[in-house]
């Protein structure tokens, strides 16, 4: 990075603006979710910037020879997920189009459409508390196709199992209802034991709906000892 004295710079129409001048502006647009061309774009027309010779291969070449350090910030569905669900418990009803216009509005965010809709398109639990605001929690590691695939293990599964003797395991039913307590019931859990802090004991309502009716979530357990070897680790009926 470049070190600059307080001297003020001299500003040379066509000339490469010093780093002092231009990274806050390039960080705070780049945090904001702006494209290198929106960058650029409004670099232009800054009052601070205006005279200066604006171009992205020349910003390139600068920091590529060391008279500029340009920061590198990139959203991703992750980074901008509170910011989405922030705007999605306000305004439930709005579509991605909608969404993107308040992200840029209420919280100064430019975000990609496609980005929004991956956010909108991902599996979420709503938990409702007994007093207090509606807590979104993500589920990003089962997708729609992982339910249907789910739907059809539990179902085979499920009838095996009828068809075994008391003492047989079921070790396929074992391994699903553990997928369900680690993708589903676990993130679910982790919000109320960290987050929400209810107070105990505590009851839990499931209530689930679309392909997640399919789903035995009452039954999700980890079926794990504990790493003290003191027992089993708890489940849902343990009253957690």
């Amino acid at each position: 990075m470049t070190h600059f004295s307080n001297v003020q710079p001299t500003r040379q129409k066509g000339s490469v603006p010093p780093d002092a001048i231009i990274r806050p502006l390039v960080e705070r647009y780049a945090a904001s979710g702006y494209s290198n061309s929106e960058i650029i774009s409004r670099l232009r027309t800054h009052k601070e910037t205006s005279n200066f010779k604006i171009s992205l291969s020349l910003l390139k070449s600068a920091a590529h020879n060391g008279d500029l350090s340009l920061p590198v910030v990139k959203h991703t569905v992750k980074s901008i997920g509170p910011a989405i669900g922030h705007v999605r418990q306000r305004f439930p009803k709005q579509g991605s189009h909608d969404v993107k216009q308040t992200l840029l509005q209420e919280e100064q965010l430019m975000v990609p459409r496609t980005f929004i809709l991956q956010y909108m398109n991902v599996h979420r639990a709503i938990i409702v508390p007994m007093s207090g605001d509606p807590h979104h929690v993500p589920l990003p590691s089962i997708a729609l196709a992982d339910m249907k695939i789910l739907k059809d293990r539990f179902s085979r599964a499920i009838r095996d199992s009828s068809r075994m003797n008391p003492g047989e395991s079921r070790t396929d039913l074992i391994v699903l209802l553990q997928i369900i307590w680690d993708r589903i019931m676990l993130p679910i859990i982790d919000v109320l034991e960290h987050v929400l802090k209810p107070k105990r004991p505590s009851r839990i309502w499931l209530c689930p709906t679309a392909a997640f009716t399919s789903i035995p979530l009452h039954a999700a357990h980890p079926f794990q000892t504990k790493a003290d070897r003191s027992g089993k680790e708890p489940c849902l009926e343990d009253g957690r």
